[in-house]
């Protein structure tokens, strides 16, 4: 078993050498290859406040004339938190235009935990990468988490029908802890 288990990891390593050292094309390659234009978001749009513990829609409507958009930058600002993002990568199908939403998972709040989150001004900002390096202008959308229920709304500009579901944005909320960080020496 243990000659197995070295012989995977020597081979994975090698793979990963060799990937590595994989030749990139340059920008100019990149675009002559894909073509000069950037993305463009035409409409765009999510609630001013998002329900703790449901999902919160980010909805985003973009075209690009090359055809080559990869994937959608998602940063989430919280005060006192270092920003998060996320990349999600856009399928070949998506990549001359597309309309419709992702959603963020809001956690849940409790008296023990995320009472902080409560109220905050948050940003979540977005940009649109293609292929070829270029990059959409980054929008921002501010909401705040509440307790209530806030009902999903399909904002001006986006028709019920083709909101789309783009597919989750993978950005992990920071609570604290209820009983402190276990590894705190606060009898120093």
């Amino acid at each position: 078993m243990h000659v197995w288990r070295t012989c995977s990891m020597m081979l994975s390593l090698a793979g990963l050498f060799m990937w590595g050292c994989a030749p990139t094309l340059t920008q100019e390659e990149r675009v002559k290859k894909y073509g000069p234009n950037p993305p463009v978001i035409d409409a765009y749009g999510g609630a001013a406040q998002a329900a703790a513990g449901r999902s919160w829609r980010v909805y985003l409507a973009a075209r690009d004339p090359d055809g080559d958009m990869d994937r959608v930058l998602f940063e989430l600002d919280r005060p006192g938190y270092a920003i998060r993002d996320y990349h999600k990568r856009l399928g070949d199908d998506l990549g001359q235009s597309f309309s419709g939403y992702f959603y963020l998972t809001i956690p849940n709040v409790s008296a023990w935990r995320g009472q902080a989150l409560l109220g905050t001004d948050l940003n979540m900002k977005c940009e649109i990468i293609d292929k070829a390096g270029h990059k959409s202008k980054m929008i921002t959308l501010p909401f705040q988490v509440v307790l209530s229920s806030v009902p999903h709304q399909t904002p001006e500009g986006f028709a019920e029908a083709e909101a789309n579901n783009l597919g989750p944005i993978m950005i992990r909320f920071e609570l604290e802890q209820p009983w402190g960080n276990p590894f705190d020496d606060h009898d120093r």
